[in-house]
């Protein structure tokens, strides 16, 4: 008998479906057939699995490439390609690819199937939402139909279509109510045909010069020498550094050496006194006062000129009113301080000139007795001249009161060049004499 041709693998045990411990030992070619159920299958996929087979010894399925080609290697590697009879798709790889493209192709039609349904679904919210904005824009158009009416001019470019209105009407963001009344106002304005250009009201210029002048500083102080010999002690003592310098100024080219009060004869060091009264401090708060006074009347002449002109051009609209009378209160202030000051130099200047003309004619003995009787008559007209200035307030008013009363003071200058200084009292009189 002859030996067959050994094979590499010496023995296969199958333990698999209906078999248990069956031994095969195949020789280098083999041939396996029967009826289905006959093990054919079985011994393939043992094969295959390298499941009981016993290989020639130092050998092993990973020193061969172990191939069946039984009906699983024909399901894994042979593919019909779609519905093409006689087309098939080769290697077990390639039916892998196609089997990933039948299901992307099978996931993509579902897709394009739920995209449909979105497509769907969303044609018809848009639908929905085309009718509920055309019934907002109706509804916005037929509420704001007064509105719109009331103030044509708004709209213009923006009333057709209606959408092209509810469009720039969205655009406005929040709605904020407003008084018809102050709308109507404002609609007059900017859409009178007959509009101008008006200039914003000017403010005034700044107080920084006045506020940081030393003459302000010295308002609310008593100005006196800082000399301190006798006389000018006594002088601050009594408070009358200004009066006696205003005095001096008048009255020492007609003094003659005497006392414009009293008559006496002056002491030889009278006027060496009277300049250490008024040291250089002294004529230096004189100087920063009188420049506060300058400063000031410049800076408020400024002001009531801006303020002024803000009225030259005002919209016919805009009321004034207050406006004008704050302005006309600022200057009667204005006038007020300005008079109040001149009233001091005034007054400053003319009670010393009056006082020395009562006492100018009197005998030295009754010199005391002049003084006094001017003194008491000065305070009489004092308190006269504000009774008849009460009843000319009373009839008359606060304006014409004070018409009249510049009126009789007019009437004191004109009785004093025409007559008063011919009258022996004066000084100008005196002058002449000489």
């Amino acid at each position: 008998m002859i030996t067959k041709m050994p094979s590499a693998i010496e023995k296969i045990t199958l333990n698999a479906a209906t078999f248990h411990g069956v031994t095969i030992a195949p020789t280098l070619i083999n041939f396996f057939y029967g009826n289905n159920g006959a093990g054919k299958s079985t011994i393939a996929r043992a094969i295959r699995a390298n499941d009981g087979v016993d290989w020639q010894a130092g050998k092993s399925a990973a020193d061969y490439s172990v191939l069946v080609y039984n009906q699983a290697f024909v399901d894994a590697n042979f593919r019909d390609y779609g519905k093409l009879k006689g087309v098939f798709t080769l290697g077990e790889h390639n039916i892998g690819i196609q089997q990933e493209i039948t299901e992307k192709t099978a996931l993509r039609a579902e897709q394009e199937r739920l995209n449909g349904e979105n497509i769907t679904a969303m044609e018809s919210q848009k639908s929905k939402r085309d009718e509920l904005f055309e019934a907002f824009q109706k509804l916005c158009w037929a509420k704001t139909k007064t509105i719109r009416e009331e103030f044509p001019s708004t709209q213009d470019g923006y009333k057709r279509p209606i959408s092209k209105f509810v469009e720039h009407l969205l655009q406005i963001g929040t709605a904020v109510q407003h008084d018809v009344g102050t709308l109507r106002t404002l609609y007059e304005t900017a859409y009178d045909p007959n509009a101008a250009i008006y200039s914003l009201f000017q403010p005034t210029g700044s107080t920084t010069r006045l506020k940081g002048s030393r003459g302000n500083e010295l308002l609310g102080k008593a100005i006196t020498s800082s000399a301190d010999t006798p006389f000018a002690e006594f002088i601050k003592a009594i408070n009358a550094s200004d009066w006696v310098r205003q005095g001096h100024e008048h009255y020492t080219e007609t003094a003659n050496g005497k006392c414009p009060y009293c008559q006496r004869v002056l002491p030889e060091s009278f006027e060496d006194d009277i300049a250490a009264c008024f040291d250089a401090q002294y004529q230096t708060d004189i100087d920063d006062l009188r420049q506060f006074q300058l400063d000031y009347i410049s800076d408020m002449r400024g002001f009531i000129e801006v303020l002024n002109t803000n009225l030259q051009k005002v919209p016919p609209k805009i009321d004034v009113t207050d406006y004008k009378a704050r302005v006309a209160l600022l200057e009667k202030t204005i006038a007020f301080i300005l008079s109040a000051v001149l009233a001091g130099y005034g007054f400053g200047g003319l009670e010393p000139a009056l006082q020395s003309m009562a006492v100018h004619i009197a005998p030295p003995e009754r010199r005391g007795s002049a003084n006094s009787t001017f003194l008491c008559a000065y305070d009489i007209g004092i308190g006269i001249g504000g009774g008849i200035a009460g009843l000319l307030i009373t009839c008359c008013g606060y304006s014409k009161m004070f018409v009249i009363i510049s009126l009789s003071n007019i009437a004191s200058v004109i009785l004093y060049v025409v007559w008063g200084r011919k009258h022996p009292s004066s000084f100008s009189y005196v002058k002449q004499c000489k």
